[in-house]
This record gives C-alpha cells, sequence and structure tokens, in this order.
C-alpha cells in the first residue's frame, strides 16, 4: 500500500505530491487503463467532469469524498501524461511562500487554501476549473504536444480545491487520497466506468 512519510509533507510538499502523481500514473499503465496524453486530454477532462458530478450524486459523506478523491487521482494521473515537470513546477509556485507549520498537518492539507467566501457551491467551482482546463487545451495549437504552463497551474487549483472541500467534509485528504489510490490497484482495467 501507498504510503507516505508524514514529515515529508513539510519537508517539501511538492516533492510528496509528486511522488503521488507518479504513482497514480503508474498504477493507471499497469492497470492497462488508457493515457491521457495528445487527443486523451478532453476525454480525462470529462472524466474528472464526470467524478465531480458523481461526488454531487452520492448519498453518503464517505461516498462523497471518495467521488473528490477520484476527481484528485484522475488530476494526478492527466498531470503525469501531460508533462510531470510542468506538474512539478506548477505545484511548487503554487505552494511558494505558503507556511506548512500553520497549515493543518497532511499533505493535501498544506495544499489546500483557506476556505472560500465564494457563495458558489464547491462542485460547482470544481466544474469551473475543470472547464478553464478545457478552454486552456481548445486554444494550445494543434502542432504542438505541449500544454502551456497556466494548464498545470489550473489542474493544480482544482486539486487544491478539492482536497479543501474533503476536509470540509471532514475527512483528511491525505487517507481518503491514499485509500482511493490503494484500492485502484485492485481494480479491473476500467475506462470511464466501462470495462476494458
Amino acid at each position: 500500500m501507498l504510503t507516505l512519510d508524514p514529515t515529508a509533507p513539510l519537508r517539501n510538499p511538492a516533492a510528496a505530491l509528486h511522488t503521488l502523481t507518479e504513482n497514480a500514473y503508474k498504477t493507471a499503465r499497469d492497470k492497462g487503463w488508457p493515457s491521457h496524453a495528445g487527443d486523451g486530454i478532453p476525454v480525462a477532462l470529462l472524466l474528472i467532469h464526470d467524478e465531480i458530478s458523481e461526488s454531487e450524486e452520492a448519498v453518503s459523506r464517505s461516498a462523497y469524498v471518495g467521488e473528490l478523491a477520484d476527481v484528485v487521482v484522475r488530476c494526478l494521473d492527466l498531470a503525469a501524461c501531460v508533462d510531470a515537470d510542468l506538474w512539478y513546477a506548477a505545484l511548487t509556485e503554487l505552494l511558494h511562500g505558503e507556511s506548512p507549520q500553520q497549515a493543518t498537518p497532511g499533505l493535501l492539507a498544506i495544499l489546500a487554501p483557506a476556505p472560500c467566501s465564494s457563495a458558489m457551491l464547491p462542485s460547482v467551482r470544481l466544474h469551473l476549473h475543470v472547464s478553464r482546463l478545457a478552454r486552456l487545451f481548445r486554444r494550445t495549437p494543434e502542432h504542438t504536444d505541449e500544454m502551456p504552463p497556466t494548464f498545470f497551474m489550473e489542474l493544480a487549483l482544482l486539486v487544491r480545491l478539492a482536497a479543501r472541500t474533503i476536509m470540509q467534509s471532514g475527512e483528511d485528504p491525505d487517507t481518503v487520497i491514499l485509500d482511493v489510490m490503494h484500492a485502484n490497484t485492485f481494480r479491473a482495467a476500467r475506462h470511464g466506468g466501462k470495462r476494458i
């Protein structure tokens, strides 16, 4: 089972998230789940939207936070498929100047921002971030396989919001996401809910 050294997030949270990213990617590839690189980016964004929608339909708190954890795992896999180095740079930039000592202990608690004062429901804000990612993808020239750095910052902000929403539900994001990642290692080959 994937575990993290509990002091690692305090020492280098971006590196700890990078480790999670590599593990999400490795599990997806080991399971034979399709890569999201290239033309697969729209499919990956659709699947992230779907996970957010599934969280809205959840009938229990545990199912709700589990679906939010799925959002994070799909984001991590997408980041690794597209450009792990730009993902790491976005995480480092997002975390630059943050004081881990003032945050709730835990990797994703460090990444999670203070609660938003917006009247929008968390799921609406999550969908908004995915829509921004889709717009960035659409505006990327067709002749390039590289996504702009803003794509990765938006992806990091999506992970940040999902982690905060898990925390606001009274759960530890690290635990929930690690549990989902562990469960994924036992799942059959699936893509978008379909066995392949």
